[in-house]
């Protein structure tokens, strides 16, 4: 999880300075909106927890 929050990025501004749980972004573009419903919907998902320690 660490590697795709912290070397991916889908952001259309190309923004690598702002990060969010979800990632580097600048959390208002259409692409941000999406990766931010994403990691959401994962985050929620029963059959997939992430310890916290795991994004750090």
């Amino acid at each position: 999880m660490k590697l795709i929050c912290e070397e991916s990025h889908a952001c259309y501004s190309g923004d690598r300075e702002h990060r969010h749980s979800w990632g580097f972004g600048c959390g208002t573009c259409f692409e941000c909106n999406l990766r931010a419903a994403g990691w959401e919907q994962f985050r929620s998902c029963k059959e997939a927890p992430l310890a916290s320690h795991e994004l750090t």
